[in-house]
């Protein structure tokens, strides 16, 4: 089993966005068309510690709950109940 996984995150761009209306839950119904650009992130995931941990290269990014890397690995945990729950974002 690997211990750290290294994925590209390609950026996007919005062609057309046009909000439709207003979902139930307050989320809003979207008609988009997207297209990746050559920009990205370079994610690299690594099982480590006992707490979320992130990290970034880029000093604006935060580094807590803000983040939705973070609120994610939350998600995920919770989700499959796993006990091990320290993991490394970069």
């Amino acid at each position: 089993m690997r211990d750290s996984i290294t994925l590209n995150a390609n950026a996007k761009i919005n062609l057309y966005l046009d909000v439709t209306g207003r979902r139930e839950d307050g989320y809003h119904l979207l008609e988009t068309v997207m297209h990746t650009v050559s920009l990205k992130d370079v994610i690299t995931v690594t099982r480590k510690g006992a707490d979320i941990e992130l990290t970034c290269t880029e000093p604006n990014i935060p580094l807590d709950r803000k983040n939705i890397a973070y609120r994610c690995a939350e998600a995920f945990f919770e989700l499959t109940g796993k006990e091990d729950r320290g993991i490394h974002i970069h």
